[in-house]
């Protein structure tokens, strides 16, 4: 029942697609960890691993502690995501041909 009283938001109002589009980059550019992670390790399961992980940090809850409405936390994991999608890409040209 309060998932129904929280899911009834106005998606005629400009402010939902703002906070949707808003979420949906922040989850995007947080995908740039795991490939990061998945990369340095030569690893497709240690990318699965890493973005399972990424999941339960950013939307489980222990007690009442919880990242889900946290919203600084998203901000400095994006800003994290690019500085690994930096390191992912740095260099590509040499490695890709060992």
């Amino acid at each position: 029942m309060s998932y129904i009283l929280q899911s009834t938001r106005n998606m005629g109002s400009l402010s939902f697609y703002i906070q949707l589009i808003l979420k949906s980059f922040v989850i995007v550019s947080m995908s740039f960890i795991a490939l990061f992670v998945g990369m340095a390790s030569k690893s497709s399961k240690a990318a699965i691993i890493t973005s399972f992980f990424l999941i339960f940090l950013t939307k489980a809850n222990v007690g009442d502690f919880t990242m889900a409405n946290n919203t600084v936390f998203p901000f400095i994991l994006t800003a994290v995501s690019f500085g690994f999608a930096v390191l992912s890409i740095y260099n590509v040209e040499n490695r890709d041909l060992l």
